[in-house]
């Protein structure tokens, strides 16, 4: 309920939005973006009811399907949207590669739900279900965090000549978690992580500092509270990602 119909909800609500500012493009079809809510919310429901009542778990089935087609409408309106792109830039490439994630991330998950239902599909269900994790989270949202930060911070804070080139190490990393993931290296996947995420919070202290708006607003201090925490969750991930954290997931 939470990840699915809290975040990403959010998380489609504000890339159908912030599509014209980050890409300067306008969203290839509003109707294919009403289509991708119905199935939405018509999926999310036997979805989470096949998780409520044993009894209802064949429903996962149907609601992993119908889940499946409406990200594959919302994947399709973005990417129908980035063929307007006249100059392709970071930021196309962020967001190209980012839903392309998203699209393995989506098809990952959905075959793990086939194989909690059936159990005879030939493939290990928990490490698609580890797949789908890393790639949804951290590969597409955190992805499209680090896009959408580096666009609106120096759009706020009136930030200028701050070291752009980071962006690239950031999508480097993003892909090769994202690689590691699918081949199972999950080790290395918690190393890309921890040096792709301080790569960020340097960038976003980078802006911060070569802002021209010297005064720091309420609003200005709780992003860089959340900056400290993020650095401080990143340090931890060695202490905390072994098999016992796995396992709940």
């Amino acid at each position: 309920v939470f990840m699915l119909g809290f975040m990403m909800s959010v998380i489609f609500g504000a890339m159908y939005q912030l599509i014209s500012v980050v890409l300067e493009i306008k969203l290839y079809s509003n109707d294919l973006a009403y289509a991708h809510l119905g199935l939405f919310l018509v999926g999310i429901l036997p979805f989470v009811w096949s998780f409520l009542s044993l009894d209802a778990f064949e429903f996962l089935g149907y609601g992993s399907i119908l889940l499946y087609i409406s990200f594959m409408l919302y994947i399709a309106n973005v990417l129908l949207s980035i063929r307007k792109i006249k100059k392709f830039e970071i930021k196309g490439y962020f967001v190209l590669s980012i839903h392309l994630i998203l699209f393995l991330g989506v098809t990952y998950g959905l075959l793990a739900s086939l194989g909690l239902i059936h159990g005879n599909l030939g493939f290990d269900t928990v490490s698609l279900a580890h797949t789908h994790i890393v790639l949804v989270l951290f590969g597409f949202a955190g992805g499209l965090m680090s896009i959408i930060a580096t666009v609106l911070i120096p759009m706020f804070m009136l930030s200028h000549n701050f070291d752009k080139k980071i962006s690239n190490y950031i999508l480097a990393g993003i892909i090769a978690t994202s690689l590691s993931a699918i081949f199972g290296w999950f080790t290395l996947v918690q190393i890309i992580i921890i040096g792709t995420i301080l790569a960020f919070s340097y960038q976003v202290y980078d802006m911060v500092k070569k802002r021209m708006r010297r005064h720091l607003d309420v609003y200005a201090q709780d992003m860089i509270t959340s900056g400290v925490f993020l650095v401080l969750s990143t340090l931890l991930i060695p202490f905390i990602a072994n098999d016992k954290v796995m396992k709940i997931f």
